[in-house]
């Protein structure tokens, strides 16, 4: 008995000195595999670094493009078997920006980077104009920055971005990316200031269904949780234009193509320093639009961002008393349908009493609920016509846009005044997005 009790001990022993072993092994070989990581990840970095801050090829050339310019390079483009991948600009846009209002033949309206004949990289401008102390001053603002994928990380964007620093304008950047922003500030811009606009997100209300029904993927099951999701959609936006806070009886709003005799937004006033969208830039914004429907759409042309949405289009009307006819007022919306998802923005407005501005908000409504969109974006200012009693409050988020700029002297007016100017919604390309 004894002696299958000294087995059992000894045989005991070997299994934990065994296990032990092969535990110690285990742990060797993880910490093996973790020191492999580690020094993998610091080689990245490595790598990295070099790549962040080595020189951009030796063949690169930098060429600024006027708008008296534009078209023969555009055309030099299209033509040239060289170019490559990348066309730097696209037929929407050089037909926008040679009818641009605030331009004139000289403005730089795109800067690029060649490796040969092939684009590499681009930086576009958009003229436009700043209003401060009773004058008007040129701006530039910045407008879709492109660096070919197999040279990222060589300097190529800086590059571009230094240009224009040195071309001494005023210079604005917005709606940017991260690594855009990164490159940016790595430049030396600074921070104008933050716009703030909110969305009415009703694609929430179809969120709400699936998390309340949790249902198979079947076929029936996705048509009639979409179905149910345009029922909820229709009945918040007939709600919200039957609310008290949103009646404007006595108001008619009538499409048209172009705004017409309104006798606001005259350039040379403000009361803040702000960027100007006078009716002009307006009329040219809906006659040369960036984007276009899918049906609409021109062939391809070699442009790397993509130029058309399922649906895109402006709607403008003009407002009037429904007793007097006599015009109070213009709303401009766009309406575009991307990714599965219908947004109707509201972009400009102007009233002749500010009484009636409520009715730009009924304007965009009642085209969200033609279009039933899933979200409607609005200015900040117009947050008190959609306020947590007609609008639940989970429906609401607030966004924000970040503004950089580069002064172009120590005279410029946008650095003498960047503590005091008005943002707004429509600035710079966003209107055309």
């Amino acid at each position: 008995m004894q002696g299958k009790k000294s087995t059992a001990v000894i045989f005991f022993v070997l299994i934990r000195d065994r296990i032990e072993n092969n535990l110690e092994k285990e742990c060797e070989r993880r910490e093996a595999i973790e020191v492999c990581r580690v020094r993998t990840e610091i080689l990245k970095g490595f790598l990295f670094m070099e790549n962040s801050v080595s020189d951009p090829p030796e063949n690169i050339e930098i060429k600024t493009v006027s708008v008296k310019e534009l078209q023969k390079f555009y055309e030099n483009c299209l033509t040239s078997p060289a170019n490559g991948q990348v066309i730097p600009i696209s037929s929407a846009r050089v037909r926008a920006q040679l009818s641009n209002p605030c331009a004139n033949d000289d403005d730089i309206v795109l800067v690029t980077a060649f490796s040969g004949s092939r684009c590499v990289g681009y930086h576009g401008l958009l003229p436009g104009i700043f209003l401060c102390n009773g004058r008007s001053v040129k701006v530039y603002w910045g407008s879709t920055i492109f660096v070919a994928p197999d040279l990222r990380g060589r300097g190529i964007g800086k590059l571009l971005i230094m240009t224009i620093s040195g071309l001494n304008v005023d210079f604005v950047a917005s709606r940017m990316n991260e690594k855009a922003e990164n490159t940016y500030h790595s430049i030396g811009l600074d921070t104008l200031g933050y716009l703030r606009y909110r969305q009415l997100r009703v694609d929430k209300l179809a969120k709400t269904q699936s998390q309340r029904d949790v249902s198979s993927a079947a076929e029936g099951d996705s048509i009639l949780n979409s179905s149910l999701y345009t029922v909820r959609k229709k009945a918040l936006y007939s709600s919200l234009l039957l609310s008290p806070a949103l009646q404007a009886q006595q108001l008619v709003a009538k499409e048209v193509a172009r705004i017409n005799d309104w006798p606001g937004r005259k350039a040379g006033f403000s009361e803040f320093p702000r960027f100007y969208r006078s009716v002009e830039v307006i009329n040219w914004m809906l006659e040369y639009p960036w984007l276009t429907s899918e049906y609409g759409a021109e062939s391809k042309e070699g442009y790397y961002f993509s130029t058309t949405r399922k649906l895109f289009t402006y709607r403008a009307f003009q407002i009037y008393g429904k007793r007097s006819g006599m015009i109070l007022g213009f709303v401009v919306v766009s309406i575009l349908s991307h990714k599965k998802r219908k947004v109707v923005k509201l972009l400009d407005y102007d009233f002749k009493s500010s009484e009636n501005v409520v009715f730009a908000v009924v304007v965009a409504l009642r085209c969200a609920e033609m279009y039933l969109a899933d979200r409607v974006e609005y200015g900040e200012e117009l947050s008190r016509y959609l306020d947590p009693e007609i609008v639940p409050t989970h429906l609401i988020k607030e966004q924000e846009r970040l503004y950089l700029f580069h002064a172009g002297n120590q005279d410029s007016a946008l650095l003498q005044n960047k503590e005091k100017i008005i943002l707004n919604y429509c600035d710079g390309d966003a209107a055309f997005a």
